[in-house]
């Protein structure tokens, strides 16, 4: 391990080199995963260097740059609309004890800082997930909208502001398209957001550190993602899994205020433990059942080829696709416009007599393929035969 004297004389170090590079006094920074992606993307990349008198070490890469720095520090340059390029450095530093790191001119922190949170908020759009109004609206009115809220009224009434929301329904309806929503409209407004896997547990269980993943650094969000093992009633449930740990940490002996609790899960709710639904702990059990025919429609609509609607029209589409999960009807899409690519024209019925072929005798579900593969591929190669 460095010792500190040792990893502040580096540090510095490279901070001057980055003044020497940049030509001007540099400011470090830290990125997170999705804002280094962002600039990465839109970054020119200028030119390599070592850290001393060697040259950089790049990784020649079959991607689409070709190449990428795996040690050393590169410069790039980010333009911003209207206003002159920020020039930066990027320091690859592996098993040098030292994060990697970005820097930049102390003269264009402040206007790069701007343009870089534009960038993100540009590049992490997710489109509002299609749900009935009434849904979409209480999902808003518990999670964003709770925490937004002035804490003055709930204050001088003792309520505290924490809130636990729980999404059910058969896979494919929409939970996770909802949740990414609700984290780009969280990442918009400098909501924290953290999601908790069953591995994420595991592993604070034996490092005993349960309690952080239960909190966030300011008014938040935490999702426990398909989380059914601590869900499942204890007198179903043979898992070892320590439900009361999981309870106890979800009421807090410390009031975690502030924090919404969001949980998504496949499970009937008469399967869940009497104990996580009562308010409190869970207080709005929202469902996402297969669309009906209003939001179809506007599947349709919104996500249909527009040259599509024309050979086969919207009621028709509405009609045929009666029953399908949001997932399934994504994958009717992406078949007909496959189908395209190959035919150079829009066959709807020759597509939907190949997603009902595809699970023979399994009434009301016409795709479905991920639970009868055999079928799809029998359903293909059958397809392909005819066609010749």
């Amino acid at each position: 391990m460095i010792r500190l004297d040792n990893y502040t004389a580096e540090f510095s170090r490279l901070i001057r080199r980055a003044t020497a590079l940049l030509g001007e006094p540099a400011l470090p920074l830290e990125f997170d995963w999705g804002v280094e992606q962002a600039v990465l993307k839109v970054a020119r990349r200028l030119r390599s260097e070592g850290l001393d008198q060697e040259p950089a070490l790049l990784c020649i890469t079959t991607g689409r740059g070709g190449r990428d720095l795996t040690y050393g520090a590169e410069r790039c340059a980010f333009s911003i609309e209207g206003e002159p390029d920020v020039e930066l450095v990027r320091f690859e530093l592996p098993h040098c004890g030292l994060p990697d790191f970005w820097a930049v001119k102390e003269s264009d922190c402040r206007r790069f800082y701007r343009a870089a949170r534009r960038l993100v908020r540009k590049q992490r759009h997710t489109p509002q997930p299609l749900l009935a109004e009434e849904t979409r609206q209480k999902l808003w009115d518990n999670t964003v909208g709770f925490l937004l809220r002035e804490n003055e009224v709930l204050e001088r009434y003792q309520i505290a502001k924490k809130r636990g929301l729980l999404l059910t329904g058969e896979p494919g309806n929409g939970k996770t398209m909802a949740c990414r929503w609700l984290f780009d409209q969280c990442a918009r407004r400098g909501i924290d957001w953290n999601t908790v896997s069953m591995e994420d547990f595991e592993t604070a269980r034996h490092a005993r550190s349960i309690s952080s993943l239960f909190s966030t650094d300011g008014p938040g969000v935490v999702l426990f993602d398909d989380f059914d093992v601590a869900l499942t009633r204890r007198d179903r449930s043979h898992d070892q899994f320590n439900q009361a740990t999981f309870l106890s940490e979800l009421d807090g002996v410390n009031n975690r205020a502030g924090t919404v609790y969001l949980f998504t899960s496949n499970m009937a709710i008469t399967d869940i433990d009497p104990a996580m639904r009562r308010p409190g702990r869970i207080d709005v059990i929202l469902s996402f059942p297969a669309p009906d025919e209003a939001l179809r429609r506007k599947f349709v609509l919104q996500r249909w080829p527009r040259e599509a609607i024309c050979v086969a029209s919207v009621e028709e589409l509405v009609a045929d696709t009666a029953g399908m999960s949001f997932a399934e009807l994504e994958e009717a899409r992406k078949l007909l416009i496959l189908r395209y690519l190959d035919e150079g024209a829009w066959h709807w019925q020759e597509t939907k007599a190949l997603l009902r072929r595809a699970n023979q005798g399994e009434q009301g579900r016409p795709i479905g393929f991920s639970q009868h593969p055999e079928n799809v591929e029998l359903a293909l190669t059958q397809t392909a035969a005819s066609a010749k």
